[in-house]
């Protein structure tokens, strides 16, 4: 089975403005992954140093739910405008932002801290986009052109492509998020309980745009990963009952105005 038999749902253009400020959300949550795992403390601590949350209220809303996410994740009381760690299952986690996301993710095997990405969103409770990140400390400094490109990948054994939608700096690297796009979830279902995880290496390219040549070993020290996904149906459909939850609470809120 292959990514390319699946059918790929269209994305509305300000979702997709959604989902590149998503990338920045998940950039730095590795850096509160690593904190927790005692890694890297000193230099995340001047990473973090002087930081103030407050300055996100000067983004876009879409940029604004990335950016609160990592000061308010570790929360234990929530509010509508908070990030909130909703339930766990297994290897899954759930999130919630707002009244109208929710995010499923698990971390990688061989970087722990590399997240694979499902979320969905109030407005369509059937459909899940796929992201995932790879971190990186080559520090290549060409690392920053790779945004808006796509690029070679094998995908669980098979060619396909991905579009690397953010680079972020982190710690001593740079997180780089993929977008594999939006699938009904069905699909998704079916795709990852004939494989049972999801295997990702990046391919090297003759030519990438501002780029030239790309050797992926030039722009990640470790570029692959693997994420197990087994219950992956339950971890769907607990996000899935989430979603619908705040879709009732949005068609209250609608009829109310």
């Amino acid at each position: 089975m292959k990514r390319s038999q699946l059918s790929i749902t269209p994305q509305k253009t300000s979702y997709k403005v959604f989902e590149k400020k998503v990338s920045v959300f998940l950039s730095l949550s590795i850096q509160r992954l690593i904190y927790r795992k005692g890694l890297f403390i000193s230099s995340l601590r001047k990473k973090l140093r002087g930081i103030d949350p407050l300055g996100v209220m000067h983004l876009t809303s879409a940029a604004a739910l990335i950016a609160i996410f990592f000061f308010v994740s570790s929360a234990s009381k929530a509010n509508a405008d908070e990030w909130v760690d909703i339930d766990k299952y297994e290897n899954w986690e759930f999130q919630q932002y707002g009244d109208s996301v929710i995010f499923i993710t698990t971390f990688g095997q061989i970087t722990h801290g590399d997240t694979l990405i499902f979320s969905t969103n109030a407005h369509d409770c059937n459909k899940f986009n796929q992201l995932f990140q790879l971190y990186t400390t080559t520090n290549n400094k060409n690392i920053k052109k790779l945004e808006d490109k796509r690029i070679h990948i094998v995908d669980n054994g098979d060619p396909t492509e991905a579009e690397i939608i953010s680079v972020q700096e982190a710690m001593q690297g740079h997180i780089v998020m993929f977008d594999l796009g939006a699938f009904a979830k069905d699909e998704v279902i079916r795709y990852y309980e004939f494989y049972g995880r999801f295997q990702v290496g990046l391919l090297d390219s003759e030519h990438v745009e501002e780029i030239g040549k790309f050797s992926a070993k030039d722009f990640f020290d470790i570029p692959r990963n693997f994420w197990k996904t087994p219950n992956i149906k339950d971890a769907l459909d607990i996000g899935q009952a989430y979603c619908l939850e705040l879709n009732k609470n949005l068609q209250a809120t609608y009829e109310r105005i």
